[in-house]
């Protein structure tokens, strides 16, 4: 049986540790040089980032990583080295090493202007990166990614926001949007979907007694996620289909 691809968290620790070392650094010199670029790291940071031990990392910390290079006048892809298979992002999607290189080259490469987004590589960032197979389903709108993370804290599961946003989708598939699918379920329990379109009126739930709609957000949240975790105990491969 073939191994898994490496997580990008794996590769990018390895390719930092042996860049860190080169140049005489510190675990505390490289976290103190991300935190000028308002990333919170601090020397656990960049420990269980070089041991492996961090799956996932988020664009806004890439960017800082290749600004903290372009400081070093070293190239940003060097921190996913040139070979062959594929690298795991996040949201079921994996990449080759010349796309993720090519990710890398499109972020800042100074921290002039440097702006830190929040957001895994699950992130529309990944559409501009050539060759890259989304196998047809949609990126989350920036709204939805982050409604789409709040709930993924709260499965206590090691998945990406697009993964829950992926699942909701699947859970209602006519629906495109996080926000949209859960309203429609709110407008429904308060008899205010229009019988013909399957529609609702945003002014009307904007209408409804303030204290019965928190209270149905909050139920509808709570069995969101039951079906969530119904969806994910079923494993990787079911949760990921698309």
């Amino acid at each position: 049986m073939a191994a898994n691809p490496p997580w990008l968290g794996a590769v990018i620790g390895a390719a930092l540790r042996q860049i860190r070392l080169e140049q005489g650094l510190t675990q505390e010199e490289i976290a103190r040089l991300m935190r000028v670029s308002s990333v919170p790291w601090n020397q656990d940071t960049v420990g269980l980032l070089e041991k492996g031990r961090r799956r996932l990392l988020e664009i806004g910390e890439l960017a800082a990583l290749t600004a903290l290079l372009g400081d070093l006048n070293i190239k940003g892809d060097r921190l996913c080295p040139d070979g062959s298979g594929q690298v795991r992002v996040g949201g079921g999607l994996s990449l080759s090493r010349a796309q993720i290189g090519e990710l890398l080259r499109t972020l800042p490469g100074s921290r002039d202007g440097l702006k830190v987004v929040p957001g895994g590589l699950d992130s529309n960032a990944l559409q501009d990166v050539p060759g890259v197979e989304l196998r047809g389903r949609p990126f989350p709108s920036d709204a939805e990614l982050r409604a789409a993370k709040r709930l993924s804290k709260r499965l206590g599961r090691e998945v990406t926001g697009v993964e829950v946003y992926w699942a909701c989708g699947k859970l209602s598939s006519s629906l495109p949007g996080l926000d949209e699918w859960r309203e429609r379920r709110l407008a429904e329990q308060l008899g205010l979907l229009d019988r013909a379109t399957g529609g609702h009126s945003p002014d009307a739930l904007r209408r409804a007694p303030l204290d019965q709609v928190q209270a149905l957000r909050g139920h509808i949240t709570r069995t969101l996620l039951r079906e969530l975790e119904e969806d994910f105990r079923a494993g990787p491969a079911h949760a990921d289909s698309p």
